[in-house]
């Protein structure tokens, strides 16, 4: 017999992960549907926010690229599919 809370939480999930979704493209140029296509994982999502967030933080371009190169081992796959979605 199903668990009557499954349901509950699986709609929580996804509202949470639409409401996600919308503050994140709030922040960038990608909209909510790209943002859940190419970033569907939580974790995806919470590293693209750390990206933006490193690279917009800094007050100059140099900046953004010495905390990116500070980073690179972690934002690496969050670049390339942000890459491909440019490209």
């Amino acid at each position: 017999m199903p668990n009557p809370f499954d349901a509950v939480l699986a709609r929580a999930a996804e509202a949470t992960d639409k409401q996600y979704a919308s503050e994140i493209s709030s922040l960038c140029r990608l909209n909510d549907g790209e943002i859940k296509k190419y970033f569907p994982a939580k974790e995806d999502k919470d590293t693209l926010v750390e990206l933006l967030k490193a690279v917009k933080s800094g007050t100059d371009e140099n900046e953004g690229i010495l905390k990116l190169k500070d980073n690179i081992d972690r934002f690496a796959g969050v670049v390339v599919r942000l890459v491909k979605v440019l490209a």
